[in-house]
């Protein structure tokens, strides 16, 4: 009899012991996410998100092979690859991680074919900025399954920039031998 009452108790305490008390895992954005500066590689020139009025047009580089540098504010720490408790992973790398992704990068020329650049790190290396225009600069945080992550206010986490490139100035002209001398 003392078994058959202990049965209601027992099922009881195993319920409570197989449910879950703990909430799901939530999404937890960083504070904020920036494009600090943009420079030509080797330039002395570059936009900065600190005077972002100075060189708000770049010399574009005499070789079309020169990559841009795009820094981000903040930086991921560089030993938890952490933005505050979003982690910031190789894409496609977060894993069961909730509050991870990368960084995806569009520069939108006026004319011509969007660049995209998908990373964890800053600066941001991006190539193929060779024609002279506008270029809007978006940089976005992307959650694990490659999704633009939004903030409260319902828009694209991150920022966006717009630059003028120039033509490059005074470029050398490619040493031409003389092949009948």
């Amino acid at each position: 009899m003392k078994f058959a009452a202990t049965l209601p108790f027992l099922a009881t305490a195993l319920q409570i012991s197989c449910s879950s008390t703990t909430p799901p895992a939530t999404l937890e954005l960083p504070e904020s996410l920036r494009i600090a500066s943009i420079q030509v590689v080797g330039s002395t020139q570059r936009w900065s998100a600190e005077n972002p009025a100075d060189n708000i047009s770049l010399p574009l580089p005499c070789d079309s092979q020169t990559p841009l540098l795009v820094s981000t504010n903040p930086v991921p720490d560089p030993t938890t690859s952490n933005i505050g408790n979003f982690t910031i992973a190789v894409p496609g790398n977060c894993g069961t991680l909730v509050s991870c992704g990368w960084f995806t990068l569009r520069i939108i020329p006026a004319e011509g074919a969007e660049i995209d650049v998908s990373t964890a790190v800053s600066p941001i290396t991006a190539n193929g900025v060779t024609q002279a225009g506008t270029h809007d600069f978006a940089l976005e945080l992307h959650d694990a399954t490659d999704a633009v992550l939004k903030g409260a206010d319902g828009k694209p986490f991150g920022d966006q920039v717009s630059i003028e490139f120039t033509s490059p100035p005074d470029c050398p002209v490619p040493n031409e031998s003389d092949a009948g001398a």
